[in-house]
């Protein structure tokens, strides 16, 4: 009996380890996310409040356009639908961009978010990956963190709209 019930508790172990089938809720009952449809993000970008606008990135892939503390935030949906990667970017154009030192600065600093600057353009960017398993909660949170980060940014770069 002790065997048997040593082999069930293993099964089980490996089932959610490996994700198998049946392990698709978190201990609070959310749904687990290992990758997401366009549909689906614009879904929940709706649900945290936020008004998508459909765009097209750099490739003329499918993006959204969100509005995030008065800033234009490109949501970037990475590799093959379902999407295991998400990412959020923002630019920022200035006359007189300030240095690297100041880009390297925010990169040290600040988690969850990284600056770089390309010719007159400086972007924030964040990635989320999914692959592993992320509750809605999860999605809502890297959001509100970007959205809370932006303005700290700017004002980092002496961005002045």
């Amino acid at each position: 009996m002790r065997k048997m019930r040593f082999w069930v508790v293993a099964a089980v172990g490996l089932a959610v380890a490996l994700g198998l089938p049946g392990a698709v809720r978190s201990a609070d009952g959310d749904r687990i996310i290992t990758a997401i449809s366009y549909d689906d993000l614009k879904a929940l970008c709706t649900a945290e409040g936020y008004q998508p606008e459909d765009s097209k990135d750099t490739d003329g892939d499918p993006s959204l356009v969100l509005k995030m503390a008065d800033y234009k935030v490109a949501v970037l949906l990475y590799d093959k639908d379902p999407h295991p990667t998400i990412g959020l970017q923002s630019n920022f154009k200035m006359d007189e961009p300030p240095g690297f030192d100041i880009m390297n600065k925010w990169n040290v600093d600040k988690r969850y978010t990284r600056a770089y600057r390309n010719d007159q353009r400086l972007s924030l960017e964040a990635d989320l990956d999914l692959a592993g398993g992320v509750t809605p909660a999860t999605v809502a949170r890297w959001l509100a963190r970007f959205a809370k980060q932006l303005p700290d940014f700017a004002k980092h770069i002496g961005y002045v709209k």
